[in-house]
C-alpha cells in the first residue's frame, strides 16, 4: 500500500503525462529506448511528474523506479530535469544475447502446438478459433474438460489469456505450458487436483488475444521486436492499432470514472496515433468480442489474463484509488488474490509476487478484468474472479526465463484454479437481478375499477432475496428540460452545474469546465424513459468549445449500469447547435431507459468549457409510491384502480449481503373497462382434470365465453371449451368448465375469452395449473443414454424446468444431423424419447459414436452415444 505522500507524487506524476498530438510517438520505431529513472528521492518523483511531456511508462515502482520507452531526442527532457537515468535498452532490439536452447514459440509455433496438444489428448480437448482479427490472425481457445464437445454451465469455469498487448511475448509460453501441464497429467481415473479440476471443471486457454499485433512485433523471434502493443486494425493510411486492454467496454458499474473513453491520465488515450488508444467504440475490436462472448456464454468463476513484466498480482477496481473506492467483493478479491501471489515466486528470488489493487500500479478504464467483473456482477448476477499476473522483469527477455517464469505462475493459477467452490461460496449470495415482469392479469376485472395482479420472475435463484419492493408510478410525461432556477428532480448532474453565461432558450444552460486537467462530468436522466415508438430519439443543444481530444459521449442504457453509444461530440462549435440521436427500435422499442451525457476532457488545454440546454426527452412521473417493500413472494395483487388509467410499476429484490438490487424494466398496465364484472376466475387441478370456474356479478350483451389453454404464460393460446353466456343481467352467475384432455405433467395456463354479441372478445387470466405438482423438476438435465451401446433401441431421458421450445437431435461425429426426436413446445416435466438407430430417412445408421444434444432455452447439454450391432 502507498504511504499517503507517495500517493500524492504519483498521482502528480500521473497527471503530468499528457501526450500530446505533436509528440505522441505511438507507432513502432526501431529507435525507440528503454530507460530506468531513478525516483527513490521523492523530490526527483516530484520532478519526473512535472516534466510537462508524454511518456510511455513500461513499469512504475513508488519509491524505486519508473522504465520509460522514449526516443533518443527527447531525452533531453529527462536530463534536463536533474533525473538520473540508465539506459536499458537502446533499442527494441538491444537484447541480452542468448544462445541456449530454449525459444519462444512464433504464431505458427503457437498454433501447431495447440493442434499437437488438440491431437494427444481428444477426450479431453477441443480447439476452437474464436474471432479473426484484422489482418488475418485467429484467436484460438483450447478448451480443456473431460467432456469437451458439451457446454455444461453446471461446472466453474476457468479462462486463461495472454498476449493483450502483442510485445508481451512471455504470456502466450504460460498459457501454453499450463495446457501441457493439465493435459499430460491427466489421468481418466486419477483422484488427484489435476485429474479432479478437469472432470469438474471447464477450462478455456487464449494464449494469444492479439494475434495479428504479435505477428508484426515479430512474436517469437528473438531480437527483432519493434515495441508494438497494440492490435493492426488501421486507423488511417499511416495509423495502425487499438489497444486491446484499453478498450473493453468499462466498469459495467454505472461509475463514470470507469467508463470507456475516460481519460484519466495518460494511461488511456483518445488519440489513434497512441500506444493506449481506447479505440472508436467500446468493445470494437473483433478479439475483445470474442473474449466477451466466451465469458457471456459460459459459467466463468475465475479468469486470468497474463501480462509483462513487474512480476505483481492485480485485481479491480483498476479505474480508482482503493482509499476512494474499492469493488464491493475487494475483502475476497485481496485475499485470494494475496495467496495466489505469494506462491509465485520471483526471477531468481526467494521473494514473492506482489499483490495489490490494480489502480494502485495506475488507474485505467477498459480493462478486461474490470469489465469481467462488472460485467458478471450487475449483468449475469454473479461474481467472476478476475485477475491480472504481470509476469516476468521485461519485455524480451532471454527465452532461458521461460523455464522458471512459467512453472512459478502455474503454483499461482492452480491454487485459484482448485478452489473456485471457495470463491463462489465466499461472495454468496451475489446481487439480485432485475426481475422481469409476466404480463399482467385482472383477476377480479370490474366497470369504474380493477384489481391488477402483478408477478415477476427472478433471473438468478442464487441470489435469494428475502423480500422485494413494487413501485407505483403514474402521470407520465416526457419533458424537455430548459433549466431552470430549481433544479431538476429528474435530471443527476457530476462535474456539470446550472449556469446563466449561455443558454439556448429560457434563462440557464448547463455547463461544465474543461481545464488543463483530466476532467469527467456527466448530465444522466434518473427516471426511465419508456420508449413506445420505433421513432423515437434523444435530443439537446449544445455550445462547445473543445480541443482536439476533448469527447462528449452520448449514451443509452436500460439499467443505469451499462451503457451503449448513441453518437459522440467533439471539435469547437461556437454556436447553439442542436444535436439528435436516433433510438434503435430493434433494441429498445417497449423497454425503459436513460440517457447521458459524458463528457471526457484531455487535460491538455483550457477553453470556455460546454454548455448543454433542451434535454429531451427527460421521463417525469406525477406519483411514484412504494406499495409495499416487504414483499416475501414474486406477485403482488395491486387494489382498485381506475379503469382508463395508465399505471407504471417496477420491482427489485432485496437480500442481506447486496442490499436493494437495482430496478427491473418498467410494466406499463393501461386499465381498461369491461361489460362484464368478473368478482372470481379459478384453475386447478381435480383428480386428473382441470376445473376452470368462474363468476360474474353483472354481464352486458355476453353471448358466449372461450377457455383456453397454453403451455406458455404469453405463448400462442388454443381453445379447449365453450360456455354460454347469460346476455345482459345484473344478477350474479357461476360458471365451470372441465379439461377432460390427457395432460402431461407440466405447466399450463388457462384463460378466459368473453365474447359480445358483435363478436369481440375480452381476455382475462391467465391462471397457472401445476399439473402433476410435486413431480415437476427443478432443474434442467440430460441423462446419459441407456442402453449405450445399442443395437436396436436406445432411450435418452431429459427434463425441463418450464414450458418452452426443446430440441433433441442427433449428431454423427463430424457435426451433421442424422435425426430429430423432437422439436417442439413441451411443458415442464421429465421425458424419455426412444432412438431406434435410424436416420431421419428411415435407414439404419452405420457402426460408430454419436453425439445426441438438448437444447431449451439458455440450457444446452450434449452426450455420447454408441450403435454397436
Amino acid at each position: 500500500m502507498l504511504k499517503s505522500k507517495d500517493m500524492k507524487i504519483v498521482l502528480i506524476f500521473m497527471a503530468a503525462l499528457v501526450i500530446s498530438s505533436a509528440t505522441a510517438y505511438g507507432q513502432d520505431s526501431a529507435d525507440k529506448m528503454l530507460i530506468r529513472v531513478d525516483i527513490s528521492d521523492p523530490a526527483a518523483a516530484e520532478r519526473l511528474a512535472h516534466i510537462g511531456y508524454g511518456l510511455d511508462v513500461a513499469a512504475y515502482r513508488p519509491g524505486e523506479y519508473a522504465d520509460i520507452v522514449i526516443l533518443p531526442d527527447q531525452l533531453w527532457r529527462i536530463a534536463g530535469a536533474g533525473l538520473v537515468y540508465k539506459v536499458l535498452m537502446s533499442s527494441p532490439r538491444d537484447v541480452t544475447p542468448y544462445s541456449g536452447k530454449a525459444a519462444y514459440h512464433t504464431y505458427d509455433g503457437i498454433r501447431a502446438e495447440l493442434k499437437q496438444i488438440a491431437a494427444d489428448h481428444p477426450a479431453i480437448t477441443r480447439l476452437d478459433t474464436l474471432t479473426v482479427a484484422a489482418q488475418g490472425g485467429k484467436v484460438w481457445c483450447l478448451k480443456i474438460s473431460d467432456n469437451p464437445a458439451v457446454s455444461d454451465n453446471s461446472r466453474h469455469g476457468i479462462l486463461i489469456m495472454g498476449n493483450h498487448h502483442a510485445r508481451e511475448w512471455m504470456t502466450p509460453e504460460i498459457c501454453l505450458y499450463l495446457a501441457n501441464y493439465l493435459t499430460n497429467n491427466y489421468n481418466p481415473a486419477g483422484t488427484d487436483s489435476i485429474s479432479t479440476l478437469i472432470k469438474t471443471r471447464e477450462i478455456y486457454i487464449a494464449p494469444l488475444v492479439n494475434p495479428d499485433g504479435f505477428i508484426y512485433d515479430n512474436g517469437g523471434n528473438y531480437g527483432t521486436g519493434v515495441m508494438w502493443r497494440k492490435n493492426r486494425r488501421q486507423n488511417s493510411p499511416t495509423v495502425y492499432g487499438v489497444d486491446l486492454n484499453r478498450g473493453y467496454d468499462g466498469s459495467v458499474d454505472g461509475d463514470i470514472r470507469g467508463a470507456w473513453g475516460g481519460s484519466v491520465n495518460p494511461y488511456t488515450s483518445p488519440d489513434s496515433s497512441n500506444d493506449v488508444f481506447y479505440g472508436f467504440s467500446p468493445s470494437g475490436e473483433p478479439e475483445q468480442q470474442a473474449v466477451m462472448k466466451l465469458v457471456k456464454e459460459h459459467n466463468i468463476v475465475l479468469s486470468i489474463s497474463y501480462h509483462t513484466y513487474s512480476e505483481l498480482v492485480l485485481w479491480p477496481l483498476g479505474y480508482v484509488d482503493s482509499t476512494v473506492k474499492r469493488a464491493p467483493d475487494s475483502l475476497e478479491l485481496r485475499y485470494f488474490g494475496q495467496q495466489s501471489a505469494a506462491r509465485i515466486k520471483k526471477y531468481r528470488s526467494v521473494q514473492s509476487y506482489s499483490p495489490m489493487q490494480s489502480s494502485a500500479l495506475y488507474p485505467t478504464t477498459g480493462d478486461s478484468d474490470g469489465w469481467i467483473y462488472g460485467y458478471g456482477l450487475t449483468q449475469l448476477g454473479r461474481v467472476i474472479f478476475p485477475y491480472c499476473v504481470e509476469a516476468d522483469t521485461a519485455f524480451y527477455t532471454p527465452p532461458s526465463h521461460i523455464d522458471s517464469v512459467c512453472p512459478q505462475t502455474l503454483k499461482g493459477f492452480m491454487y485459484l484454479a482448485l478452489r473456485t467452490d471457495s470463491l463462489v461460496s465466499t461472495t454468496s449470495p451475489p446481487p439480485v437481478l432485475p426481475p422481469t415482469f409476466n404480463p399482467p392479469s385482472f383477476p377480479l376485472k370490474g366497470k369504474a375499477t380493477n384489481t391488477v395482479a402483478l408477478s415477476w420472475n427472478l433471473l438468478n435463484p442464487a441470489s435469494n432475496p428475502s423480500v422485494y419492493e413494487l413501485q407505483e408510478m403514474t402521470g407520465f410525461n416526457a419533458a424537455t428540460d430548459t433549466v431552470g432556477a430549481s433544479a431538476n428532480p429528474n435530471i443527476s448532474l457530476n462535474g456539470f452545474v446550472s449556469s446563466t453565461v449561455r443558454m439556448y432558450s429560457g434563462s440557464r444552460s448547463y455547463y461544465s469546465a474543461v481545464s488543463n486537467q483530466y476532467n469527467i462530468a456527466s448530465i444522466t436522466t434518473t427516471s426511465p424513459y419508456p420508449v413506445s415508438s420505433a421513432s423515437d430519439s434523444f435530443s439537446f443543444y449544445s455550445y462547445q468549445a473543445m480541443t482536439t481530444f476533448d469527447r462528449i459521449w452520448v449514451e443509452i442504457s436500460t439499467d443505469g449500469r451499462q451503457w451503449d453509444l448513441l453518437g459522440k461530440l467533439y471539435g469547437n462549435v461556437l454556436s447553439w447547435t442542436r444535436r439528435a440521436f436516433a433510438i434503435d427500435p430493434a433494441k429498445y422499442l417497449d423497454r425503459s431507459v436513460f440517457f447521458r451525457i459524458r463528457l471526457v476532457g484531455d487535460g491538455l488545454t483550457a477553453t470556455d468549457g460546454i454548455y448543454i440546454d433542451d434535454v429531451k426527452p427527460v421521463a417525469a412521473y406525477s406519483t411514484a409510491v412504494s406499495l409495499s417493500n416487504s414483499i416475501t413472494i414474486p406477485s403482488y395483487v395491486v387494489g382498485q384502480r381506475t379503469v382508463g388509467e395508465t399505471y407504471y410499476y417496477r420491482v427489485r429484490g432485496y437480500n442481506g449481503k447486496r442490499s436493494w438490487g437495482d430496478w427491473s424494466q418498467l410494466k406499463k398496465v393501461l386499465v381498461y373497462p369491461s361489460a362484464v364484472e368478473l368478482s372470481s376466475f379459478t384453475a386447478l387441478q381435480v383428480k386428473d382434470k382441470v376445473e376452470v370456474r368462474w363468476r360474474t356479478e353483472s354481464e352486458k350483451d355476453c353471448d358466449h365465453w372461450l377457455i383456453e389453454r397454453s403451455t406458455t404464460e404469453d405463448g400462442n393460446f388454443a381453445e379447449v371449451g365453450k360456455v354460454i353466456g347469460n346476455l345482459t343481467t345484473n344478477e350474479p352467475h357461476e360458471y365451470s368448465y372441465t379439461d377432460n384432455w390427457k395432460l402431461e405433467t407440466g405447466i399450463y395456463y388457462y384463460r378466459l375469452a368473453e365474447v359480445d354479441l358483435s363478436g369481440t372478445k375480452t381476455y382475462y387470466g391467465p391462471m397457472l395449473v401445476e399439473y402433476g405438482g410435486r413431480d415437476l423438476p427443478l432443474s434442467y438435465r440430460l441423462e446419459k443414454a441407456y442402453p449405450n451401446p445399442f443395437g436396436q433401441m436406445t432411450n435418452i431421458k431429459y427434463q425441463i424446468v418450464k414450458s418452452g421450445q426443446v430440441s433433441l437431435k442427433i449428431y454423427n461425429i463430424a457435426g451433421q444431423e442424422v435425426r430429430t426426436l423432437a422439436d417442439g413446445i413441451q411443458p415442464a416435466g421429465h421425458y424419455s424419447l426412444p432412438w431406434d438407430g435410424k436416420d431421419s430417412q428411415g435407414q439404419k445408421a452405420a457402426n460408430g459414436v454419436y453425439l445426441y444434444k438438448m437444447t431449451s432455452g439458455d440450457f444446452s447439454a450434449t452426450g455420447k452415444v454408441m450403435i454397436l450391432r
